[in-house]
């Protein structure tokens, strides 16, 4: 069963795809309003669906496999559009959409180290094998002293781009 995105009819109403359009999923997710907006677009029509997730992007791609319209998945940052996406259609975007946020699976799945119901290590991260990563939020609250950590938050706290590392 798909997700049901939120604020669907909005998101379709103000972004409004037609058949044969580009458009962008930043944050695919799942592919909920991918879909939505995928089944639009038709069979001329382009989607380029991108998350850091790599077991998001997985549903996404049975979720949205049997839609019409060229779809291409990649794991990336929307942060990293501009790298990952391809140049010939630079300027050519009819519509893009971020649904910023965490979905109730990302929270729940145990093992990513976000939720309180269980004890596990403290990863906080959507990385696929979050024991391989070089910066976890353990490593951060256990490492870094209370300078650089008020640091972070005095300088990224209410900032939407979080680059971590420590001044040392």
């Amino acid at each position: 069963m798909i997700h049901q995105p939120v604020l669907l009819q909005e998101v379709l109403t103000n972004l409004d795809p037609k058949p044969g359009e580009i458009f962008i999923d930043a944050t695919i997710n799942r592919g909920g309003h991918a879909r939505a907006i995928a089944e639009r677009l038709g069979a001329g029509g382009q989607l380029f669906g991108l998350d850091v997730d790599e077991d998001a992007l997985a549903s996404a791609r049975i979720n949205l496999a049997k839609i019409a319209c060229q779809i291409t998945l990649i794991e990336a940052n929307f942060s990293q559009l501009d790298q990952v996406i391809p140049r010939a259609v630079h300027g050519k975007i009819d519509g893009i959409i971020l649904d910023l946020g965490f979905s109730s699976e990302q929270i729940d799945d145990s093992g990513r180290g976000f939720s309180f119901k269980r004890d596990e290590p403290l990863y906080m991260t959507l990385a696929a094998n979050p024991a391989e990563e070089a910066l976890t939020a353990a490593s951060v609250l256990n490492g870094w002293t209370e300078a650089e950590l008020g640091r972070v938050i005095s300088e990224y706290g209410e900032n939407d781009s979080l680059a971590l590392s420590p001044k040392r």
